[in-house]
C-alpha cells in the first residue's frame, strides 16, 4: 500500500514531464509491465491523465497536497491549470472535435499543449510561472511552427498582463484561457 501512496506522490512531482517506466520502475522496484499496468490502473480510476508521455493528476488540490512538502520542487501549477481547463474543455464540447497533444523532439524543444481541429489552425501553448517568455519556450514554439507554419503561438503566464512580442508569439496571463 505505501508503494502505491509513494509511486502517486512521485507521479505529482513528475507532472507534465516524460515518464519513463524503466526509471519508475528501478524506483520503486516493479517490472515494467507492472509499472504500466498501475499506471492504466491509476488512470481507469480518475486519479491520472496521460498526456502524450506525461501524466498529470486529475484533482488540482490532490496534486498540491501531494508536492507542496517537497523542497525545491518547481510547482508548475500555471502548466497544470492550463491542462485541466484544456482537457475540461475537450471532454465537454464533443462538437468541436479538438484534439489535445504535445510537441516533443529529440533535439529537446518541447510545447505541452497543441489543440487541433480539422477546421481551424494548430493552437500551441507553451507555458511559464512568471511573465517571462522564456528561451525554451520560445525554441519549443519556433520548432513546432517549422513544422506547422499556421500555427497560432501562445504563452501562458502567471503574470498580469498580455503582450505581443516581436516574433509574434501572444503573451497572456493564465486567467485570459480559464
Amino acid at each position: 500500500p505505501h508503494v502505491l501512496m509513494d509511486l502517486i506522490r512521485e507521479l505529482a512531482f513528475l507532472e507534465g514531464e516524460a515518464v519513463q517506466f524503466s526509471t519508475l520502475s528501478r524506483r520503486f522496484r516493479l517490472s515494467v509491465p507492472t509499472m504500466k499496468s498501475t499506471l492504466d490502473a491509476f488512470e481507469n480510476l480518475f486519479l491520472i491523465r496521460s498526456h502524450g508521455k506525461a501524466y498529470y493528476l486529475e484533482d488540482l488540490g490532490v496534486s498540491r497536497y501531494l508536492t507542496e512538502s517537497r523542497e525545491g520542487h518547481p510547482p508548475r501549477t500555471v502548466e497544470k491549470l492550463v491542462y485541466s481547463r484544456l482537457k475540461s474543455l475537450r471532454a465537454y464540447d464533443k462538437s468541436a472535435q479538438i484534439s489535445l497533444s504535445a510537441h516533443r523532439t529529440r533535439g529537446g524543444a518541447y510545447v505541452p499543449f497543441v489543440l487541433e481541429s480539422k477546421n481551424y489552425s494548430p493552437i500551441a501553448i507553451a507555458v511559464d510561472e512568471d511573465a517571462y517568455l522564456s528561451e525554451k519556450n520560445l525554441k519549443g514554439l519556433y520548432s513546432l511552427k517549422r513544422t506547422r507554419p499556421s500555427a497560432i503561438l501562445i504563452h501562458a503566464h502567471a503574470g498580469d498582463h498580455a503582450t505581443i512580442h516581436k516574433n509574434r508569439v501572444l503573451s497572456v496571463p493564465v486567467g485570459w484561457l480559464l
